[in-house]
């Protein structure tokens, strides 16, 4: 995938046999990219990924796994409704998270984000099970 630097909007939208995703040059994930990919049960990028727009792993329901270490930006109902998402490490260069963008992530326990990250309304609504949020990085006095 060299020279690929973004996924368009829609463009695995209900591929629902898919079941992995490793994309280590991707900078760009467009709206509803991997939309209602509900076989997919984990997503990895490199150090390149910087934004995730909106809807772009809504209703993957199966998606339990999401390794994105240089994200800046997660755009709203980015992952709503992904049900099986459990445990989530969130970069420390994370800068937005917008609204809505964990919507009904029934089973997302645990949360570790940068501590100077903005967080939209209702960004983790619906999230019954969540009960650790760490807050990494910053400068602590």
């Amino acid at each position: 995938h060299d020279g690929i630097e973004r996924i368009e909007e829609w463009a695995f939208n209900c591929c629902y046999s898919l079941r992995s995703i490793k994309l280590l040059g991707i900078k760009f994930i467009e709206t509803g990219a991997f939309c209602n990919c509900s076989g997919l049960t984990d997503i990895k990028f490199g150090s390149q990924l910087e934004r995730i727009e909106g809807r772009a792993f809504e209703l993957c329901f199966s998606l339990s796994k999401a390794i994105m270490p240089s994200l800046k930006i997660i755009g709203e109902w980015a992952f709503n409704n992904c049900q099986q998402l459990t445990d989530l490490d969130l970069p420390e260069g994370l800068e937005t998270i917008e609204v809505y963008a964990f919507y009904s992530c029934l089973s997302l326990g645990r949360i570790a984000m940068p501590l100077n990250c903005i967080i939209g309304a209702d960004a983790f609504i619906y999230c019954p099970n969540l009960t650790t949020v760490d807050l990494v990085g910053g400068v602590h006095n």
